[in-house]
């Protein structure tokens, strides 16, 4: 685990993690900011444990709201 902490905070000092989150269940919720969802992938399979299989992620891609831009013309 000591492995995994200090490359998810060498990941953290980068230019793509945005947040750090866990939720209800004790599961990662990681905010990236990348290019592509082939960097993302790439950047979450460098963690020690993607590595090993002990743990994957749900990729999602997040868009900016738009709603507003309905509402108020």
């Amino acid at each position: 685990m000591k492995n995994e902490a200090q490359h998810a905070y060498q990941l953290n000092l980068s230019v793509y993690f945005r947040e750090v989150y866990f939720n209800e269940f004790h599961n990662a919720i990681i905010i990236l900011e990348c290019e592509s969802i082939e960097k993302a992938n790439e950047l979450l399979n460098s963690l020690p444990l993607v590595k090993n299989g002990i743990i994957e992620f749900e990729i999602m891609q997040l868009n900016p709201y738009t709603g507003y831009d309905r509402i108020m013309k």
